[in-house]
Formats: C-alpha cells, sequence, structure tokens
C-alpha cells in the first residue's frame, strides 16, 4: 500500500539506515567487542538483544488445560 505522502527516497534512506546499523552491531557482536547499544540492565527492553538471549516461555501446562480441539493446536507445544 502506498501513501501518496510518503517520499520514496525517505523510505529508502530509513532503511538503508537501519540495514548500516544491524551490520555495524553484528560486526561487533560476532568480533567479541562491546556494544553499546545492549542494554541488560532494560532487560533489553531498548537497544540491541544479542542472539540466544530470547528464550520461548514453556506454555505447555497452559496449552494442555485449555482442551482446544485439534485444529487450534498450537504449531509447538512451547
Amino acid at each position: 500500500m502506498r501513501d501518496p505522502r510518503v517520499n520514496s527516497k525517505d523510505n529508502e534512506d530509513y532503511i538503508d539506515m537501519m540495514e548500516d546499523y544491524f551490520q555495524r552491531t553484528g560486526e561487533l557482536f560476532y568480533s567479541g567487542e562491546k556494544c553499546e547499544d545492549f542494554k541488560p540492565e532494560y532487560h533489553y527492553l531498548v537497544g540491541a538483544t544479542p542472539e540466544f538471549v530470547e528464550k520461548a516461555r514453556d506454555h505447555s501446562e497452559r496449552r494442555e488445560k485449555l482442551n482446544l480441539s485439534e485444529a487450534n493446536q498450537p504449531q509447538s507445544p512451547m
């Protein structure tokens, strides 16, 4: 969907800026350097989150209690 009020060049510039940010952050992370954008003191609610920090919650007991039909079962027990 296109919004005529939005300049497509501005959109492309924004996307390029975000790609550059994540590229630089990834390079810092994989080289073992400290990245200022990782903020564990705020539980990663702001800034970047390094890989393998986020874990899926186990909702298997809750899922069993709901007695969902086969069509409404989740894709994964977690």
